[in-house]
């Protein structure tokens, strides 16, 4: 809960710079002081995010209101954009998962982007809403099943180099069926943290930068040095105990290879094994003591596959703590 004093600020603030001023005009150097004044509460109380991105959120609209009067002022159309963002950025630096996934392409040319086309379909879908609950610890597991080419591979490698930046201390495991998946799933990752012509992490993630890299064994660390690195790729059958472990999030993607595979059930019994022994004994605790949390993608051919086991088993046990997309 916000301190009385910290009420008082942000009532101000949506007062200043929401409320009060006419429609057509932005403070931009007190939006920059609420900025400011948003990290030092948030780095504060994580918990007290919400008042603070009601603002955020607030403003924007005011921004976008100003351009969609097509007004004749040439300065205060470049502050709206600007102040867009700008609030775009303090989002992403604090978690905020849709914001950080629109930076981080800023500057992108519009046919490259992967996130703002298909923005609206992920929205609808819950998606983005139950990968941020899962970055606000309201989720243990969450489930992913979506027909193949629908981008949610692609959309959990984004996720994944947030989550390595605004964790940096802790370590996340990769999990797949072929070596050529996690090798495209490392290449890519790395690519987004460390290509700051096409992407804008390093401005997101200011003074963390990859120090550690080993592209044999598909493993990359960001910020102080660790006993495991911050992304670890492992396929199965890769005969790697002891050498990766996941402390903040285990991603496991389609450990199905083909569709003989989903129509065989002696074979799914042994990919649960797999599972069960191999990649979900590689998780460990955060730095917060609390249990590494799971998320599972497959485009599903059968209901006797990981995912509708883990429906099964936990379905009732997990009822609170885990989401189905």
């Amino acid at each position: 809960m916000l301190s009385a004093q910290e009420k008082l600020f942000v009532d101000a603030f949506q007062k200043k710079l929401v409320d009060e001023p006419d429609a057509r005009v932005l403070n931009v150097p007190l939006i920059n002081q609420f900025i400011l004044f948003g990290h030092e509460v948030i780095k504060n109380n994580y918990d007290n995010r919400g008042p603070i991105l009601t603002v955020s959120n607030n403003i924007k609209r005011k921004c976008a209101y100003i351009l969609y009067l097509k007004l004749d002022n040439d300065e205060l159309n470049k502050d709206a954009v600007d102040v867009i963002w700008a609030l775009r950025k303090f989002e992403a630096q604090n978690r905020q998962l849709d914001s950080y996934l629109l930076y981080l392409e800023r500057k992108r040319e519009p046919k490259d982007k992967f996130y703002q086309p298909k923005r609206k379909q992920f929205m609808k879908l819950g998606l983005i809403q139950a990968l941020q609950d899962m970055l606000d610890d309201k989720l243990d597991l969450l489930t992913i099943s979506m027909p193949p080419g629908t981008g949610k591979s692609t959309l959990s490698r984004f996720f994944m180099t947030g989550v390595i930046g605004w964790f940096p201390d802790e370590y996340n495991l990769f999990f797949s069926h072929s070596d050529g998946i996690t090798r495209k799933y490392y290449d890519d990752a790395l690519r987004i943290v460390t290509d700051d012509v096409e992407y804008a992490w390093g401005e997101i993630f200011t003074g963390l930068e990859v120090n550690h890299q080993n592209a044999k064994a598909q493993e990359f660390n960001v910020g102080k040095d660790k006993i495991f690195n911050s992304l670890q790729c492992s396929t199965r059958g890769s005969n790697n105990a002891g050498q990766v472990r996941a402390s903040k999030f285990l991603l496991v993607d389609d450990m199905i290879a083909k569709i003989e595979e989903a129509l065989n059930k002696n074979t799914l019994a042994k990919l649960w094994d797999v599972y069960s022994t191999d990649a979900r004994q590689r998780k460990t605790v955060d730095a917060n003591k609390k249990p590494c949390k799971e998320i599972h993608i497959a485009t599903r051919w059968s209901v006797h596959d990981i995912i509708g086991r883990l429906q099964t088993i936990y379905g009732d046990e997990l009822a609170d703590r885990k989401s189905v997309v």
